[in-house]
C-alpha cells in the first residue's frame, strides 16, 4: 500500500463518515496527508520485519544449512556476508517472480474481464484476488469466475499461501454531458457511439486506479460531428464527484449506469 493509496483511503472514510469532502491542499488535507506519511513509513518497517532476525546472524555451518534448504549452496570462497547477501536477495527475486507469474497465470479467464492478484493484503503469506467478472448480472458467471481462479492459484500458488477472492461491488455512473452535435450529423448515431466508446473506458477501469474526466472529454470531442463535447457532472453511487481523477478502490468496480445528454 502506497502513501497515496492511505492518503485515498483517509479522505473517502473522512467524507464517508462526516459528508463533508477534504478540499485539497487544506489544512486538513495537508494533515491527512501528514498521517498517511507516516503509515507509509510505518507499513514499511512492518513489511522489513517479517524476515526474522536470526537468519542476519547466522554464520559459518548454520548459515551453509540455510542455503542448502532454499538449494542456493555457498559459493567457493564466498565469505559469510556474501552469501547472507545472496540469500536474501534470492528471497525478494523469488517472491517478486512469483507474483508475476501468478498474475500471468490469471490472465485470459473465460469468465473475467480483468484479474490481479495482490500480496500481503493482511501481512506475509497471504494475498487476495481481485475478480472482474465478465457481467454483474448473472450469477453463475460470477460463480464460474471464482471457480476458475481458484483452479489457477491452486497450480500456481504455495499451498501455504492464505488466499482471498474478492469481486468488487458495482458502483453505477451516472455522466452529465453537454453536446452539441454539426448540422450534418446524426445525434442518434453518434450518441450510440459516444455511450458505446465511454462504457467501453469506465466498464473496464483496473483495480486501484483512476477514472481520468479528461480522457472521456477527449473521446467526446475525436468523434465526428461533435461540435462541443464537455463532462458537467460525474455521480458515482449517487454521489456528486469534484476530482478530475477519480479513483476506483479495490473494494469497487465503476459501471456506466447513464448519459444525460444536455443539448
Amino acid at each position: 500500500m502506497t502513501i497515496n493509496d492511505i492518503h485515498a483511503r483517509i479522505k473517502s472514510r473522512f467524507l464517508y463518515y462526516s459528508e463533508h469532502k477534504i478540499t485539497e491542499n487544506s489544512v486538513m488535507d495537508l494533515y491527512s496527508l501528514a498521517v498517511s506519511d507516516v503509515m507509509n513509513e510505518l507499513y514499511k518497517e512492518i513489511e522489513n520485519s517479517k524476515m526474522p532476525h536470526l537468519y542476519t546472524k547466522l554464520t559459518d555451518q548454520s548459515l551453509d544449512d540455510l542455503g542448502y534448504l532454499l538449494s542456493t549452496p555457498r559459493e567457493v570462497e564466498e565469505s559469510d556476508v556474501q552469501y547472507l547477501y545472496r540469500l536474501m536477495n534470492w528471497k525478494y527475486s523469488a517472491e517478486s517472480s512469483n507474483e508475476k507469474a501468478i498474475n500471468t497465470a490469471l490472465l485470459n479467464r473465460t469468465y473475467a474481464s480483468y484479474v490481479e492478484y495482490i500480496p500481503k493484503t493482511h501481512g506475509s503469506g497471504t494475498g487476495t484476488v481481485y475478480i472482474i467478472p465478465k457481467t454483474y448480472d448473472n450469477p453463475e458467471v460470477i460463480e464460474n469466475a471464482i471457480s476458475e481462479c481458484i483452479d489457477v492459484m491452486e497450480r500456481v500458488s504455495s499451498p501455504s499461501l492464505y488466499v482471498e477472492y474478492t469481486i468488487p461491488g458495482p458502483k453505477p455512473v451516472i455522466l452529465n454531458i453537454a453536446l452539441e452535435i454539426a448540422d450534418n450529423g446524426d445525434p442518434g448515431s453518434i450518441k450510440r457511439s459516444l455511450e458505446k466508446q465511454i462504457k467501453e473506458y469506465v466498464n473496464n477501469i483496473p483495480p486501484d486506479k483512476y477514472m481520468l474526466l479528461g480522457l472521456i472529454n477527449k473521446i467526446g470531442v475525436n468523434e465526428d460531428y461533435v461540435d462541443y463535447f464537455n463532462l458537467l457532472q460525474v455521480f458515482i453511487d449517487g454521489k456528486e464527484q469534484d476530482e478530475i481523477e477519480i479513483l476506483q478502490n479495490l473494494e469497487d468496480k465503476y459501471l456506466l449506469e447513464e448519459i444525460v445528454w444536455n443539448e
